[in-house]
């Protein structure tokens, strides 16, 4: 799993679809999202909770590029 913050990290033609407004993906990186603490005493020690992804819309997206 990559935050937006590193989409430099993909093939420059994919990084829009973590960053760009029209991007069909976009939901699935949102900029708040909660964690599940869980007896955790801090937050990197916790559960992101996140959407789950698309799979066919994944991948009907990214067969474009």
């Amino acid at each position: 799993v990559l935050p937006p913050t590193s989409c430099s990290l993909l093939p420059t033609i994919l990084q829009p679809l973590m960053t760009d407004r029209g991007s069909p993906l976009l939901n699935f990186y949102p900029e708040h999202f909660k964690l599940d603490q869980n007896e955790k005493k801090r937050d990197w020690e916790s559960v992101v909770l996140l959407p789950f992804i698309d799979e066919e819309l994944l991948l009907n997206t990214i067969t474009k590029y």
